[in-house]
């Protein structure tokens, strides 16, 4: 996959009280030249992640917590081990999932670790599977937050020859936030499988329109690289569009590679 796209690094934002603000963004090699991609779901997981040595941070802001109409943001570090590509990579994402201070917390305070083991596949193509809120700390252990799991594949549908323009597809099943409207706010549905997706369609080099099907709810936006020279990319979208659920909110994400 030498001249080929590569997607290496997943922005993993994934709150549990907050609206999800989840977009992921890419690293691209062009020949040997890395160049920074805009994101390409919006809330939900993608195959691809980081690999040994790949690193990231991110914040993200929205106007409405989950359920509620007031304003909150998250923050995660991430890091990569081993090599997709020839063998299996890991991607351990760190979250904070409010960075104000309520219920005697402080921002801060309460928080999650993420795991995904993901490979890389002939023709454009990723798969992966991950474990969300795997530990937790603060508000998200004393409410008793659950363990989401997940299995996603993503193919990469290139539009030209140079790479320049191309969608980014990805389906998967998964438990917990993906799976079906509990019908009570009591009803068991933790172990019930839910489809989720997302599609990203990059029409120019440093911008794409993202939207994702979480499995309850849609969320819409686009991500967009503001300097070629700088890896950084935010993504702005709108989140519970439907109001399946939760209130439908702003959300903004800046990102770091």
């Amino acid at each position: 996959m030498k001249n080929n796209i590569r997607l290496l690094c997943c922005i993993s934002l994934l709150c549990v009280l907050l609206p999800s603000t989840a977009s992921a963004a890419k690293l691209e090699f062009f020949g040997d030249k890395p160049v920074i991609g805009p994101g390409s779901s919006l809330g939900t997981p993608i195959a691809y992640g980081a690999s040994w040595g790949q690193y990231f941070v991110g914040i993200g802001l929205t106007d409405k917590r989950r359920k509620q109409s007031s304003a909150d943001g998250s923050a995660v570090f991430g890091f990569g081990l081993g090599d997709p590509e020839k063998y299996i990579g890991l991607e351990t994402d760190v979250s904070i999932i409010s960075l104000t201070s309520r219920n005697g917390d402080r921002a801060g305070d309460s928080g999650s670790v993420s795991l995904k083991l993901h490979r890389w596949l002939p023709y454009h193509m990723g798969i992966a599977v991950g474990v969300e809120n795997a530990a937790t700390w603060g508000i998200a252990k004393r409410a008793g937050v659950k363990t989401n799991g997940f299995a996603v594949i993503t193919k990469i549908l290139p539009l030209n020859s140079s790479y320049s323009k191309f969608l980014t597809v990805s389906a998967g099943v998964g438990n917990g936030r993906f799976g079906p409207i509990p019908l009570t706010p009591n009803a068991l549905t933790q172990k019930k499988i839910g489809i989720f997706g997302s599609m990203g369609f990059q029409f120019h080099p440093s911008t794409a329109l993202v939207s994702s099907w979480t499995g309850r709810d849609l969320n819409l936006g686009f991500s967009f690289v503001p300097l070629s020279t700088i890896p950084m990319t935010i993504n702005v979208g709108r989140v519970n569009v439907l109001h399946r659920e939760s209130l439908s909110a702003w959300v903004i994400s800046v990102g770091f590679l």
